[in-house]
């Protein structure tokens, strides 16, 4: 009966919490690349919440496959995870400025600030 209460007062809270939320955006990027000897997928969901506009915040998730090809029979592949949120602000419909933390398959965490065009 406590798991059931706990469950539906969580629910209502994250209910509650979509409900007065003022905007999020949610955008997938994805990037597919083929060299002679691997190749490479990227996909990266990415999540901001608030006004466009205005400072948001921002969490992602990327997630890379490399594919290496030894020979005729045999492919090597690998998976690599990275971890982010920090603030986004949209200036133009072409121009923005970040300030990400991410970490790297557990390892340390990185600042990266960035204005981008």
């Amino acid at each position: 009966m406590k798991i059931i209460l706990a469950s539906l007062i969580v629910t209502l809270a994250t209910y509650a919490q979509a409900c007065s939320a003022q905007d999020m955006q949610m955008s997938i990027f994805s990037e597919q690349q083929t060299f002679d000897q691997f190749s490479q997928n990227t996909v990266q969901p990415t999540w901001l919440i608030g006004q466009t506009g205005k400072l948001q915040v921002m969490g992602f998730t990327q997630v890379t496959r490399t594919h290496r090809h030894l020979d005729n029979d045999h492919q090597d592949s690998t998976t690599r995870h990275h971890l982010g949120f920090g603030v986004h602000q949209q200036i133009t419909s072409f121009f923005y400025t970040q300030m990400v933390i991410t970490e790297h398959n557990g390892g340390q965490p990185t600042v990266k600030l960035g204005v981008e065009f």
